[in-house]
């Protein structure tokens, strides 16, 4: 989905926590508002966790999602203690909203050794065991790997992995964030991006900016300029054809813009990626 590859060129991953270990007795989590993502994948041994109002087991060979915000706990069977590696992760589209507000979050995806999704998981615990130049920049890559992986591989047992899709209180801000990367290139005005949910405009504009950190129009903006960022580097388009392409009439205004929010002038940044890509 085009639309939806342009929201992830905007992804921005970190990794908090990478561990392994065989859970000590008595081990249980007591209810919380999940404050990061999670992935939880067993070895061996019985367990379960909550999201909202479900119950799922931890199963080995499975790897479970835990999305931020929902609410959660976690317990095992004492009798058949769990072994098992977690991930602790931000997922953040432009910086700003969760990822599994914009995508349906599979909590449970079965994992095979072919697949390459253990490796990669192992390799963060092992990364992060062993402190070293660049660690961060390593962990974040394996993450992406892995991430990219376990989706792709929810989806493809499914239609699309939509019915093991656990959405939250971001689903409003999610919808808004797909439109504007399938209609950016229009003339959108807010009260165009308050339909979408069916809210107010005032009322919308302050839900968004409170999820988001932005008003709404200024993530159209930055989203547009990241687009426009993507074609000045990968086309031969003129700069005045970019500004049309990603929903400015005015080139003027674009390039304003632009600077703002890129550092430098469209036509600079153009120049500068084709000299150093030999172009």
């Amino acid at each position: 989905m085009p639309a939806l590859d342009h929201l992830l060129a905007t992804l921005q991953l970190r990794v908090l926590v990478a561990n392994r270990a065989l859970l000590m007795s008595g081990w249980p989590v007591a209810e919380h508002a999940l404050p990061c993502n999670k992935i939880y994948f067993a070895y061996q041994g019985e367990g379960w966790f909550t999201l909202d109002e479900r119950t799922l087991a931890v199963h080995p060979g499975e790897v479970n999602l835990l999305p931020a915000k929902h609410r959660n706990r976690c317990w095992q069977n004492e009798q058949n203690r769990l072994e098992k590696l977690w991930i602790h992760f931000d997922a953040r589209v432009m910086g700003l909203v969760d990822l599994f507000d914009v995508l349906p979050c599979p909590p449970s995806v079965r994992v095979s050794r072919d697949d390459g999704i253990q490796a990669l998981l192992e390799a963060m615990v092992a990364e992060a065991r062993q402190p070293s130049p660049f660690q961060s920049l390593a962990l974040n890559g394996l993450l992406g790997q892995a991430l990219a992986k376990i989706l792709r591989k929810a989806g493809a047992g499914s239609e699309g992995g939509q019915e093991l899709a656990v959405r939250g209180p971001g689903d409003r801000i999610g919808s808004v964030l797909q439109f504007v990367a399938e209609h950016y290139a229009e003339a959108l005005t807010l009260d165009d991006l308050a339909q979408v949910v069916h809210l107010h405009p005032t009322y919308f504009s302050n839900t968004f900016r409170k999820a988001t950190g932005v008003a709404p129009m200024a993530f159209l903006q930055r989203f547009r300029i990241e687009r426009a960022k993507g074609l000045l580097a990968t086309t031969d388009l003129a700069v005045m054809e970019v500004a049309q392409k990603v929903g400015f009439e005015d080139p003027y205004h674009f390039s304003r813009v632009f600077k703002k929010l890129a550092g430098s002038p469209p036509s600079v940044f153009q120049e500068s990626v084709r000299r150093t890509g030999g172009r």
